[in-house]
């Protein structure tokens, strides 16, 4: 059976077309992927991610323990910054650096928890990995006019965050955790929060959405938009 998203009921309020990929019920498409891609080209377009692993890793070995799992590219431990991570043609891997761990994002079905667990436990090194995927809820806004958008709707400032960046931010004693980038070639800004923080996120997406011209988009135009590269 599918794992549900934190954001399904917000989906479903707002009229999205479900469907299965790799093993998340998430939104195929909202109203048209041409409409869809429009609004990812020319202002905001919103996509559900839970269906991108998310792991973190903690410890003295950490780094060691993620070079060893093919993750050779990463950023300095305490930079809150994210970067590229792996092969620069795959593009599987996204990894930040923030508070002294390493949060790992993968495109779906390319989880890295067993494979980092296994190194661990096998070599004995002295770190720890947590499977974050669904305990948190993630939430991507793509665009030109992403940033601008959602700085509006948040009610934190985000000015400082700059392209490669990552920010953790504490609300209503919830932890959140901004990235500034995007699986694609042009801006955006990702935000991971608990699970059961999904409902007051989400629906303020669907309350402001006109406002701040935000769309929703389904699977399909963000698939279409990974494998085009725009």
């Amino acid at each position: 059976m599918a794992k549900s998203s934190p954001f399904e009921q917000v989906h479903l309020q707002m009229g999205a077309q479900m469907g299965d990929y790799y093993g998340w019920r998430l939104p195929i498409r909202y109203s048209t992927l041409e409409a869809e891609k429009h609004a990812l080209d020319t202002h905001c377009a919103a996509f559900d991610l839970c269906g991108f692993g998310r792991i973190s890793v903690k410890g003295r070995d950490a780094e060691v323990v993620l070079a060893e799992a093919g993750l050779t590219n990463l950023p300095d431990y305490s930079s809150q910054q994210w970067i590229w991570a792996g092969s620069e043609t795959e593009k599987a891997h996204r990894i930040a650096a923030l508070r002294n761990e390493y949060i790992v994002i993968s495109t779906p079905g390319n989880s890295l928890f067993t494979a980092v667990g296994d190194i661990i436990q096998k070599q004995k090194r002295d770190a720890t990995v947590a499977d974050l995927s669904e305990k948190t809820a993630f939430l991507g806004l793509y665009g030109p006019g992403a940033f601008e958008s959602v700085g509006k709707l948040l009610p934190f400032e985000i000015d400082e965050l700059t392209v490669g960046s990552a920010m953790p931010v504490s609300f209503f004693m919830m932890n959140f955790i901004l990235l500034r980038g995007s699986w694609l070639n042009g801006d955006g800004l990702e935000l991971f929060c608990p699970a059961s923080a999904a409902g007051l996120v989400g629906g303020s997406i669907a309350k402001y959405r006109q406002k701040y011209n935000i769309t929703p988009a389904g699977m399909e135009c963000l698939m279409t938009a990974m494998v085009t590269g725009k």
